[in-house]
């Protein structure tokens, strides 16, 4: 459930910092400019 996976992260440090070192990882992806891309070419691919 959502609580135990929130009681997760509040008790184990080590999954917190391993969380936030994968989103920061991620995060130059995960831009307006970026997600609009992928969704027009989804969409073209659709097409």
């Amino acid at each position: 459930t959502l609580a135990a996976g929130i009681e997760r992260l509040l008790g184990d440090a080590a999954l917190r910092a391993r969380l936030r070192a994968r989103l920061l990882e991620r995060a130059p992806d995960n831009t307006w400019e970026a997600r609009a891309r992928r969704l027009l070419a989804w969409m073209e691919a659709a097409a």
